[in-house]
């Protein structure tokens, strides 16, 4: 791609701060703040909640999205921790020589859109305002540019590439679109999506963690995060969550998820009018089916059917492409990475740029097999457990601690080989706030290799 086009970059959800009435904001927590705001964001949490009817329409309740986070940012019970758009934006400013919409640049000067959303709402209606603002954005630079073909390069993370979907082949955008690159989406849903409408997930926050769940169920968005294909195991069948009632979701947003879905994929044109570039997370304990059974309600698996497909730790491989993509189409790129870090990644950020220009890049694609599960949510002080597996036992695994400044915090912590290509390191003691753990191979000098990345948030027990 030359300059001739815009981009436009589409978060994905909690990727955006969210504002009230009077422009002050009520979640948009960055570096340095979450820890501070986990009581305060418990206390605020009715403000956010969406009424049970509300759909595909706006609340009206006066909250309105602001900037698009850079940095890391959470709420617990929603999705998972991501690490912000910083690295992804600056990379397409410096290396494409794009121009971000300001205020300070003339009217139809800037050939890059960053699209921030209120991410609660259902994806329809943020296709609908992804429409009203895209469109007139595409015109002012045709304009400008003196290029009337000049199209838009939609490059969006996690939820953000079923909000351009629909935009491109359920509201009629299609025509305007040259490429839409994903990174991480959930074109079939998640599992954790169930987990986080039913059930706390970090219990000990106490009050908080009940006002938190009430928030997630009332989100259209985290419903239509559910998979669409058939992921609770029921008696040995798999079924669809529409298939089956489930007493911790309101049934009449499971069955308008799955119509969500179902005019997606029967929208996807067979000769589509843009081209469409899934970047799929790979080599991550991904939990990809669950089992119902009275004893434990819901007891996630990382297998389908008896296979274990990875994924980045929250959207499994099968899910992180379109239905009607085959799993082994040519213009699947895979990245050994989590979904919150996806966006940052060396190797995403290179195969963006292939896409984008079309030229020979390094992609850095490791050869060695890295997987990561720790628990995203901790309390202060309390001991935890990093678990890696690798398909290589004979080197040395390691992993760094990180802070929000990017400082590491001591020396790497050698991780114990358990045998079975499964490696292990105890941490304690971080204090309140939140930090990258890099694990990675060491090296002779002492740096890591083929580091994967996973985000953790420590609060106040």
């Amino acid at each position: 791609m030359s300059n001739a086009d815009v981009v436009v970059l589409v978060p994905g959800i909690m990727g955006t701060s969210l504002l009230d009435k009077d422009g002050k904001e009520l979640w948009g927590v960055g570096a340095g703040a979450i820890w501070r705001a986990a009581s305060s964001l418990g206390r605020s949490v009715t403000s956010l909640r969406l009424p049970d009817q509300v759909g595909d329409d706006d609340p009206q309740d006066g909250v309105t999205p602001g900037r698009v986070l850079g940095d890391i940012h959470l709420i617990p019970q929603i999705w998972t921790i991501s690490i912000g758009y910083d690295r992804l934006i600056t990379h397409l400013v410096r290396r494409h020589g794009l121009t971000p919409a300001c205020i300070k640049e003339p009217p139809g000067a800037a050939n890059l859109l960053v699209f921030g959303y209120d991410w609660r709402l259902s994806n329809r209606l943020n296709a609908r305002r992804l429409k009203q603002v895209v469109e007139p954005f595409l015109l002012r630079w045709r304009e400008r540019s003196g290029n009337e073909g000049a199209r838009i390069v939609f490059v969006c993370h996690s939820m953000g590439g079923l909000i351009a979907r629909w935009y491109a082949d359920v509201d009629g955008g299609a025509g305007l679109v040259r490429k839409i690159i994903t990174i991480g989406t959930p074109h079939r849903g998640s599992a954790k999506a169930l987990q986080q409408l039913s059930r706390p997930i970090v219990d000990w926050l106490g009050p908080v963690s009940e006002r938190l769940l009430r928030l997630a169920q009332s989100l259209p968005s985290l419903y239509q995060l559910l998979p669409e294909y058939a992921f609770i195991d029921k008696g040995g069948t798999l079924l669809k969550a529409s298939e089956l009632v489930v007493p911790e979701l309101a049934s009449n947003r499971v069955r308008d998820a799955a119509t969500f879905h179902s005019q997606l994929n029967s929208s996807a044109r067979t000769d589509p009018q843009f081209d469409l570039y899934p970047i799929v997370g790979i080599n991550q304990p991904t939990v990809t089916t669950v089992v119902a059974n009275e004893s434990v309600p819901w007891s996630a698996l990382r297998t389908i059917e008896g296979a274990d497909e990875g994924g980045d730790g929250t959207v499994p491989r099968l899910a992180a492409r379109p239905v009607g993509l085959r799993g082994d189409s040519p213009v699947l790129s895979y990245v050994g990475e989590t979904h919150g870090a996806l966006q940052g990644n060396r190797a995403v950020l290179d195969q963006i740029d292939g896409i984008l220009t079309g030229s020979p890049v390094e992609r850095r694609l490791s050869s060695v097999r890295i997987g990561v599960s720790v628990s995203e949510w901790l309390p202060a002080g309390a001991e935890f457990e990093v678990a890696a597996e690798a398909s290589d036992a004979s080197r040395v695994l390691a992993v760094q601690v990180v802070d929000s400044a990017g400082r590491s915090i001591g020396a790497p912590h050698m991780m114990k080989h358990l045998g079975g290509g499964n490696f292990a390191a105890r941490l304690h003691g971080l204090s309140p706030g939140e930090y990258l753990l890099r694990t990675g191979w060491r090296r002779p000098d002492g740096l890591l290799a083929d580091v994967v990345t996973a985000a953790v948030a420590v609060f106040e027990h």
